[in-house]
């Protein structure tokens, strides 16, 4: 299963006068909905997609309209009628609402990013995955690999400990895995918002083997704040997702 939450209140859009969710935003006449989904084009037929909404954003027909187009064979839209505390509780929550396989795998990625072509790592299904690459910053998820390994030893949330920044993307190899760490996480996290790259955290201090792959930055197009929206270069994305 492939989850895309979408549940957030599009603040910083909003406040530079965006006047509606920023996934409904259009870059080249296409929705950044849209463009992020096509991430997965190779996936459509094979995995089934799970799309989290907030009611209040009164978004599910514009949903189901855009999934129409991208013609996703199996997809399920799930609306949660109360805010949440960040991406790992808006994850959490749909999956028991729906109430998804325990067993199913269990991809995450965000809808403000664009990853054209992409496609699972060798070790896919089999270890807790996240990709990454490299650029500057502090406002990043960080990993720190194991030396002279596909495996990490630390994560951590907006804490420059290595140039190695997540790229959006989260595997667990079962949706149990998922709930068990985050139910762990949510009872013991000292920040108010919840985010899903430290759950790795938590499954290395159970001595779980974490995996980590990276990508170059050309391959990943970022559109989470409004300004990184306005600089999206549309000529190299359009090219990339092939549209």
């Amino acid at each position: 299963m492939i989850c895309i939450p979408m549940a957030g209140k599009s603040t910083r859009f909003y406040s530079a006068g965006y006047t509606k969710p920023k996934f409904q935003l259009e870059f080249g006449k296409v929705s950044l909905f849209r463009l992020s989904v096509l991430s997965f084009i190779d996936y459509f037929d094979s995995e089934t997609f799970l799309f989290v909404l907030n009611r209040k954003s009164n978004s599910l027909d514009f949903v189901k309209n855009e999934l129409k187009m991208l013609q996703i064979k199996s997809y399920k839209v799930v609306e949660l009628d109360d805010d949440t505390r960040g991406q790992a509780e808006t994850v959490a929550k749909a999956l028991i609402k729906e109430r998804i396989n325990a067993t199913e795998h269990l991809l995450i990625f965000n809808i403000d990013t664009i990853r054209p072509n992409f496609r699972y790592p060798n070790h896919f299904p089999d270890f807790p995955w996240l990709e990454t690459f490299t650029t500057e910053g502090e406002h990043w998820s960080f990993i720190v690999p194991k030396p002279n390994t596909d495996e990490v030893s630390r994560v951590v949330e907006k804490q420059r400990i290595s140039d190695f920044c997540s790229t959006g993307m989260y595997f667990f190899p079962k949706v149990i895995d998922y709930l068990s760490v985050f139910n762990n996480y949510a009872t013991t996290a000292l920040s108010s918002e919840l985010f899903v790259a430290p759950l790795y955290q938590l499954l290395i201090a159970q001595e779980k083997i974490v995996k980590f792959s990276v990508i170059s930055s050309s391959e990943i197009f970022l559109a989470g704040t409004p300004s990184e929206f306005c600089e999206l270069d549309q000529d190299a994305l359009f090219n990339a997702l092939r549209i």
